[in-house]
């Protein structure tokens, strides 16, 4: 049995070696242990559940489609040998954790990989072709260490690790209700290793250790709610960051080649089964020998995807992806995937428009800046360039008594908040949207009378609509610029103390927030974030 499974692996691995050589991503098997590696004294203050929490969520994202995966199971005799030595460590490093590996369970892992490659072997080929293979080899292998050594070369283990863990609580008591911030802090990763065997031995090398951080924080009026959700945003956004960087390794990322060109619109091989997703990028280009004689791969560049085949039973149907930058392209031309997360962030700077009507009064907008964060809604719509936005800016603004000219205020600021959809046509380095929502708008204005400070708020609620162009100057960054309509007006002024507290009432005067307003822009396509801004808006909602 042996000898046929090693057959089968064989003839996969050339299959996909061959391959491999012409650009196209060839499946890796992947081996992992359920659990998470606490490598640091403050990471064991972390509960079982929490612990287990992580390791599930890492999992789920972790486990790309693109991979076959080798389980070991939690009580097999196996990981509690590895886990009981890890125990027994304080601060470990890279180094560290991998000769634990290879005085535990290398030997017993690369069986279990055997096994596993087995039941998947059917798979990988032919029937035809497999059956020919093993009945010709099964009498006598006959293979070249070159060949066993690539089957080997073929593995990678995965382990899961924290090593930073702090938690912040922070509690307000008002009108006899308390409320509790919660913030949490995590940092870890994920150690990539993979099997090697030179000359007769196998050894578990460390590759690449992917590092995140992240913060997840939560205002609840119960304390519990409060934990939990700054936990669950904390490690959400943790294993996302690692699920990326998981596929910006050079022998993950998915590539393949050109199968058909029309203009700027290309067709490839690869779809569903690989985890392709709407609007992911592909720098296009092909591999040059360097001065040194090597290969190199020169950017000629790059597409991102439209449509998606499903190709999990074997369909031949071609995906397909729109050119944004083109260069000089043929059929056979190498596709390589740019890894990023599944939303764009939005520099804005521009003004708000701002009036009266009040004869007593003269009021003005003024410049703002602001952020924006646009999440690619392209798993629900099914179409490319459909997006979820949140924004805020932060600006200033005039307010003045119009027979005086005398300004009311000390210092006016003025803040937006907003949520709205966008949708984007991309015809190559340029693209237009146009964007529909809604926006919260304040005013504040300080002021002091007789030794005491006081601010007064008016705040409205409004529409949101919004046209623009944008340029893009490379694969992660695009500048542009918008056209932006608000409407609504406002006589609802509260007055608070400087203790925040709240004192009055009055409407005058009327603000009209309606008006057009331009702001240039830049977007960035970010391979990380530190935290995931849809979930901390949504927890700071008591």
């Amino acid at each position: 049995m042996c000898k046929n499974v090693m057959a089968s692996l064989i003839l996969a691995c050339l299959g996909g070696i061959a391959v491999g050589q012409s650009g196209e991503y060839s499946r890796k098997s992947i081996t992992f242990l359920d659990a998470v590696i606490i490598a640091s004294p403050e990471a064991r203050e972390l509960s079982l559940n929490q612990i287990d929490h992580i390791s599930k969520t890492v999992k789920e994202k972790v486990q790309l489609s693109r991979f076959d995966f080798n389980p070991i199971p939690e009580n097999s005799p196996l990981m509690q040998s590895f886990l009981g030595q890890v125990k027994n460590q304080g601060d470990m490093s890279l180094d560290d954790i991998a000769v634990i590996l290879n005085t535990t369970f290398v030997q017993q892992i690369v069986a279990m990989m055997d096994e596993y490659a087995e039941q998947r072997a059917a798979l990988l080929v032919d029937e035809a072709t497999r059956m020919s293979f093993i009945t010709t080899k099964a009498k006598d292998l006959g293979i070249t260490a070159e060949n066993l050594e690539q089957v080997f070369n073929s593995g990678f283990i995965y382990l899961p690790f924290i090593n930073g863990y702090f938690q912040t609580v922070d509690s307000e008591k008002k009108d006899d209700i308390t409320t509790y911030t919660v913030t949490v802090n995590i940092s870890g990763g994920i150690f990539w290793f993979k099997i090697n065997y030179t000359d007769g031995k196998t050894s578990v090398v460390p590759v690449v250790k992917n590092e995140s951080k992240s913060i997840g924080f939560a205002v609840k009026k119960n304390f519990n709610d409060a934990e939990s959700a700054a936990f669950t945003a904390a490690v959400q956004n943790y294993a996302r960051n690692l699920e990326n960087a998981t596929k910006d390794y050079d022998e993950f990322k998915l590539s393949t080649s050109i199968a058909e060109l029309d203009g700027s619109t290309v067709g490839f091989r690869m779809g569903k089964r690989e985890g392709l997703r709407i609007d992911d990028r592909f720098i296009v280009g092909e591999y040059v020998q360097n001065a040194s004689g090597k290969p190199e791969f020169k950017e000629d560049g790059f597409l991102r995807v439209r449509d998606i085949v499903d190709n999990r039973n074997g369909s031949s149907d071609l995906s397909h992806g729109y050119g944004v930058i083109v260069g000089d392209w043929g059929e056979g031309m190498s596709l390589v995937e740019h890894p990023r997360l599944n939303l764009d962030i939005y520099g804005l700077l521009g003004s708000l428009p701002l009036s009266t009507n009040s004869q007593e009064y003269t009021v003005e907008g003024g410049a703002a800046i602001g952020a924006e964060i646009a999440y690619n809604l392209s798993m629900l719509t099914q179409k490319s360039h459909w997006y979820a936005v949140l924004g805020a800016m932060i600006g200033g603004a005039t307010i003045a008594d119009s027979w005086t000219n005398d300004e009311i205020y000390n210092s006016v600021s003025r803040l937006l908040v907003s949520a709205s959809v966008m949708k984007r046509a991309q015809w190559r380095r340029f693209d237009a949207f146009g964007q529909l929502g809604f926006a919260y708008q304040q005013i504040s204005g300080n002021y002091e009378t007789g030794g005491y400070e006081y601010t007064e708020r008016n705040d409205n609620y409004g529409l949101l609509m919004g046209l623009g162009l944008n340029y893009t100057l490379n694969i992660d960054l695009t500048v542009g610029v918008r056209y932006s309509l608000y409407n609504g007006e406002s006589d609802e002024w509260t007055r608070y103390n400087s203790e925040n507290e709240e004192i009055g009432e009055f409407t005058e005067p009327i603000l009209d927030y309606s008006g057009g307003a331009i702001a240039f822009q830049i977007m960035y396509a970010p391979p990380s974030l530190g935290f995931d801004p849809a979930s901390a808006i949504g927890n700071l909602v008591p």
